[in-house]
C-alpha cells in the first residue's frame, strides 16, 4: 500500500465518521425536539387556564418579565441576545429584553430536552412554593373575614 493509498483510505474513514457523526446527532436532535414538544404540552395542560407563578422577573429595567432561562441558571437580566426560555403560559420561547416569540423546532438542541427537565423541576417547585403561600394569605383573609362578620353581627 503506498502513501498515497493510506491517506485515501484516513480520507474515507473521516468521510464515514463524520456521516456516523452527522447522523447520530440528527437522530439526538429529533428526538430532543420530540420531548421538549411532550413537556411543553404536559406543563400546559397541568397548568389548565393558571399562569406558571414564581418565574423569576428577567426582564431590563423596567420592564418585567417573568421568564425562566432553559439553557443556563442565570438569573441576570436579559439583553439583547435570544435565549431559550418558558414562559407564564408554558410555552418554549426565544426571548430577549423586548420581545418574546414561540421557539421553532430548528432552534432547539440536542441537550435542551434534559436542560428542559431540570427547568421545569425548579419552576414548578418554585410554582407550588407561590401557589400554596397564596392560599395560605388567602385562607388567613377568610377567616379574617369570617372574624370580621362574627363580630359585627354581635
Amino acid at each position: 500500500m503506498t502513501s498515497n493509498d493510506t491517506w485515501e483510505l484516513v480520507r474515507l474513514l473521516a468521510d464515514v465518521e463524520r456521516k456516523q457523526s452527522g447522523d447520530a446527532r440528527d437522530a439526538a436532535i429529533a428526538e430532543s425536539v420530540k420531548a421538549c414538544r411532550a413537556l411543553e404540552a404536559a406543563l400546559q395542560e397541568a397548568l389548565g387556564r393558571e399562569p406558571l407563578r414564581g418565574l423569576p422577573n428577567i426582564g431590563p429595567g423596567n420592564r418585567p418579565r417573568a421568564l425562566r432561562r432553559i439553557r443556563t441558571n442565570a438569573l441576570r437580566q436579559l439583553s439583547t441576545r435570544e435565549e431559550l426560555c418558558v414562559n407564564v403560559k408554558g410555552e418554549l420561547v426565544m426571548a430577549d429584553g423586548f420581545r418574546e416569540r414561540r421557539v421553532c423546532d430548528d432552534e432547539l438542541t440536542a441537550a435542551d430536552a434534559t436542560c428542559l427537565v431540570h427547568t421545569l423541576t425548579v419552576a414548578m417547585d418554585a410554582h407550588l412554593t407561590q401557589t400554596a403561600a397564596t392560599s395560605a394569605t388567602y385562607d388567613e383573609m377568610r377567616d379574617l373575614a369570617t372574624r370580621i362578620v362574627s363580630l359585627v353581627k354581635r
